[in-house]
């Protein structure tokens, strides 16, 4: 009240040595269930399976016509029934993501709260794929605003931003991406011949940095 500075002893009277908390539990977390991603380079094999992509939903984009879509099964193997022949298009993945695979934790949230303030992960500098991973709410840049649904994500909590898995050619170019110039393009052009292609990409979790 008199505007000094505060003493240790006002500050942790004669029960604490130093700082501490009230310990919290959040017992076990429990979602839907999931199939599991993985992070990193893959390749998407029409003819084969496809862990990355259990239970994902394929959707195929010929130049010039309709987009088709199937889900894969918990191999990750589908098929699209394209003609025969040389069929140029677009293919992009979409797979959801649930909090009982516990792939997204407060550490994810701690990572971005440290972008956003102009600091860089606790591993070092942040790569394209780490910007990609942090901006889960997809506005373009890394902000509070992405620590703080990927905190709620972690401890179970309702959130206007579902994390989701996102898939990109392993070719494209992200040099480009910064904390407030998240912007990256999603799938990949091929060409089935005869029905069959296979696609080197990358798979990103949004909201799980630490795997990045």
């Amino acid at each position: 009240t008199d505007g000094g500075t505060l003493t240790s002893a006002e500050i942790f009277g004669s029960g604490f040595e130093g700082p501490d908390h009230i310990p919290v539990d959040f017992g076990v977390l429990t979602g839907p269930e999931a199939s599991a991603g993985v992070t990193g380079p893959i390749t998407v094999e029409s003819s084969g399976s496809n862990p990355a992509l259990s239970d994902a939903e394929i959707v195929f984009t010929p130049v010039g016509n309709s987009p088709i879509s199937v889900q894969a099964d918990d191999q990750g193997q589908f098929d699209l029934d394209l003609p025969s022949g040389s069929l140029p298009g677009h293919v992009d993945i979409i797979k959801s993501y649930s909090n009982a695979s516990g792939e997204i934790t407060a550490l994810d949230a701690l990572q971005v709260l440290r972008i956003a303030v102009g600091l860089g992960p606790t591993w070092g500098p942040a790569a394209p794929e780490n910007l990609i991973a942090a901006d889960i709410t997809q506005d373009g840049t890394v902000n509070a605003l992405d620590a703080l649904a990927i905190l709620q994500i972690a401890v179970g909590l309702p959130t206007a931003h579902e994390p989701e898995w996102v898939y990109l050619d392993q070719t494209a170019d992200l040099s480009s991406i910064t904390p407030t110039n998240v912007d990256y393009q999603t799938g990949a052009a091929v060409t089935a011949m005869d029905g069959v292609f296979s696609v080197d990409m990358t798979s990103i979790l949004l909201g799980n940095l630490e795997a990045v």
